[in-house]
C-alpha cells in the first residue's frame, strides 16, 4: 500500500535536491507490468503550496487477481485471545505469542501486555477478559443452614424445658445432690452458648464477630466453673471433712462455691475483654480461600486471643475430670465421674473436630462446623450431665426421696468401714 505520508517525505527529499526555482508541483506516476512490458499512468499529484497530495486509489492496479485488492505485509501471524505480543525484532508486526497467567487478561487496547484483574475479579490463564469472584458465605436459606437452624433451636427449647423441670423440682434429693440452684445458672449459661450460634448465619456484622465467640466462650465457662465446684464439693464432703475439718469449716462458711464461680467467671470475662480490647474479630473479606471466590468471615478465628481462651475452657475442663474421677468411689447418686467425662470427651471431640478441618478447610461452611461444635458442647452437658437426673424425676421417681439418698450413703458408709 502506498504510504501518504512517505510520498510526502520522498518529495521534501526531492524538493531538497533541487537548485534554482522552487517546483511548482509534482505528479505520482505508478509503473504497471503486463508480460513483461511497463506502462506508465498518473495516478495522483502533489502541490506545495498549498500543500496538497491527492492519489486516485481506482487507478491503481495491484498484485492481485482483481487488481483491486491492498496486498498486506504480515511478519507474525495474530495471536490467539488470551495471548500477549512479545517483539523479537524493531518492527511491531513482528512478535512472538505468550499466553497471560491465570489473574491477568489482554486488553485489545494494549496486546503487549497482560493487565491483572481487579481485585474483586478473577481470569483463567489465556483469557481476554476478567469475570467477577462469586462472593460466599453461610445464608440463611440454605438447606444445611436450615438444618443447623432446627437443631439450635431444639436445643434451646431441650434447655429451657430442663431449666423448668429443675426449677420445678428444685427441692428435691436428685437436684439438690446436683447441685441445686447452680444448675439453673448452668443450663442459663448452656441457653446463651445455645443462643451465640445464631449470629454465624447471613452476612457476617462487627457485632457478630466481636461477641458471640465470647458469648459462648464466658458462658461455657461458667457451666465448667459450676461442674468444676459441684465435683469438687462432693468430694470435700465425703473425702476431705474428716480428714480436713477447719479448711472444710473454712470453704463452706465463707461461701467457697460461688466465690469460686464468681472468680473462675471474671478470669473468663476477663480474657473475653481482653480480646475484644487487643485483639478483636472483624468481618473481612477474605481473597486467598480459592482465585474465583471472597468468603466472608469472621477474621481471628486463630488468633493468641482466641487460643487463651480455648486454653482457660481447657484447664476448667482438666479440672472437672480431676474432682469427678477423685470421686469415682462414693455412692451411686453423687458419682458424676461416667457422666462427666463423657460431657467433657464429647466438648474435646467437637473442638478438635474444628480446628482441624479449620486447618485443612476454609469456605462457605467454615460457620456451620462451628455451630456444630458449640451444639455438641452443649448438647454433651445436657445429654451427660443433667438427662439422667431428668430421668430419675420423670421415670424413676422412688428414686429422688431423701429415703433412698440416706440409704446410699449408710451403704457406702458401711461399705468404706469394713475395708
Amino acid at each position: 500500500m502506498i504510504q501518504e505520508q512517505l510520498l510526502v517525505r520522498i518529495i521534501d527529499n526531492i524538493q531538497s535536491w533541487c537548485i534554482g526555482d522552487p517546483p511548482t508541483g509534482y505528479d505520482i506516476i505508478a509503473w504497471d507490468w503486463v508480460n513483461d512490458s511497463v506502462s506508465y499512468k498518473v495516478i495522483g499529484s502533489y502541490s506545495p503550496n498549498p500543500e496538497t497530495l491527492l492519489i486516485n486509489r481506482d487507478l491503481i492496479n495491484w498484485n492481485a487477481k482483481d487488481k483491486k485488492t491492498v496486498p498486506t505485509s504480515v511478519c507474525s501471524a495474530e495471536c490467539w485471545k488470551g495471548y500477549k505480543r512479545v517483539l523479537t525484532g524493531a518492527h511491531v508486526c513482528c512478535f512472538n505469542c505468550e499466553a497471560c497467567p491465570a489473574g491477568t487478561y489482554v486488553d485489545i487496547n494494549d496486546l503487549f501486555n497482560c493487565k491483572p484483574c481487579e481485585k474483586d475479579q478473577w481470569s483463567l490463564p489465556e483469557s481476554d477478559a476478567c469475570l467477577n469472584r462469586t462472593v460466599e458465605y453461610l445464608p440463611w436459606n440454605d438447606i444445611t443452614s436450615a438444618v443447623l437452624i432446627i437443631t439450635s433451636v431444639m436445643t434451646l427449647l431441650l434447655t429451657v424445658a430442663t431449666a423448668s423441670l429443675f426449677l420445678l423440682n428444685l427441692n428435691t434429693p436428685v437436684v439438690k445432690s446436683a447441685g441445686g440452684k447452680t444448675c439453673l445458672l448452668m443450663l442459663s449459661s448452656l441457653a446463651c452458648a445455645s443462643c451465640s450460634v445464631f449470629g454465624h448465619f447471613g452476612v457476617p456484622t462487627a457485632v457478630g464477630c466481636a461477641f458471640l465467640r465470647e458469648l459462648f466462650c464466658l458462658s461455657f465457662t461458667i457451666c465448667l466453673s459450676c461442674i468444676a465446684v459441684r465435683s469438687f464439693q462432693i468430694v470435700c464432703i465425703f473425702k476431705m471433712s474428716g480428714k480436713l475439718p477447719k479448711a472444710y469449716e473454712f470453704w463452706t462458711k465463707n461461701n467457697g462455691p460461688h466465690v469460686f464461680i464468681l472468680v473462675s467467671s471474671a478470669i473468663g470475662f476477663f480474657i473475653s475483654l481482653l480480646r475484644i480490647v487487643l485483639d478483636r474479630p472483624v468481618p473481612i473479606e477474605n481473597y486467598s480461600i480459592s482465585p474465583d471466590k471472597i468468603v466472608l468471615e469472621c477474621s481471628g478465628t486463630q488468633s493468641v486471643g482466641s487460643a487463651m481462651e480455648t486454653g482457660y475452657m481447657g484447664l476448667l475442663s482438666f479440672l472437672c475430670f480431676a474432682f469427678s474421677y477423685m470421686g469415682k468411689d462414693l455412692p451411686a447418686n453423687y458419682n458424676e465421674a461416667k457422666c462427666v467425662t463423657f460431657s467433657l470427651l464429647l466438648y474435646l471431640v467437637s473442638w478438635l473436630g474444628f480446628y482441624t478441618t479449620y486447618a485443612v478447610y476454609k469456605g462457605k461452611y467454615t460457620p456451620a462446623f462451628n455451630i456444630v461444635a458449640v451444639l455438641a458442647s452443649v448438647l454433651g452437658m445436657l445429654g451427660g450431665y443433667f438427662m439422667p437426673k431428668c430421668y430419675i424425676i420423670l421415670l424413676k421417681p422412688q428414686l429422688n426421696t431423701a429415703a433412698h439418698f440416706q440409704n446410699c450413703i449408710q451403704m457406702y458408709t458401711t461399705k468404706k468401714s469394713d475395708h
